[in-house]
């Protein structure tokens, strides 16, 4: 299984950074991989939801399905999927610096083409690799920017 983690400090309260990464729909923001999220579940968002995204690299879009399987605010979001095309498990973890700082790692592990393995593990390593390592390092800056921009205008 491959893994891709990034981490980044976040000059946002942790809740504020808690409100941006934990609605799904919310990730078209960022990065460049998600075109497209919507929920499929109905009620508030917690362990259990389950959400449809369109992502993927430039005109290599598929679809995929997704459930939180973790969801502990402020704390931590798990995110699971286990597709054809990939089986992947998406972490996010909110660590607070004090009062106005927030440290949040992120760490994707994936297999991609789980059924043929000898195919996936070359796809890992000749793209997959590289190409989630520069949007893991996309998001993460999105991520801050949004989470302090937001913080500023509530006040936080």
């Amino acid at each position: 299984m491959s893994r891709i983690e990034g981490s980044i400090e976040i000059a946002a309260p942790r809740q504020a950074v808690w409100n941006v990464i934990s609605d799904p729909t919310r990730h078209v923001e960022f990065g460049t991989f998600v075109r497209e999220a919507t929920l499929v579940s109905e009620g508030e968002l917690g362990e259990g939801t389950i959400y449809r995204e369109i992502s993927g690299p430039g005109f290599m879009k598929s679809a995929s399905e997704w459930t939180i399987s973790t969801f502990d605010p402020p704390h931590e979001l798990v995110h699971t999927q286990n597709g054809t095309s990939m089986t992947a498990k998406g972490t996010w973890i909110l660590e607070e610096i004090d009062s106005g700082s927030t440290r949040v790692t992120q760490t994707l592990d994936f297999e991609m083409m789980p059924r043929f393995r000898p195919l996936g593990r070359l796809v890992e390593a000749l793209v997959a690799n590289r190409l989630g390592e520069r949007e893991t390092a996309r998001m993460l800056q999105d991520v801050k920017r949004i989470s302090e921009s937001e913080a500023v205008q509530e006040g936080g």
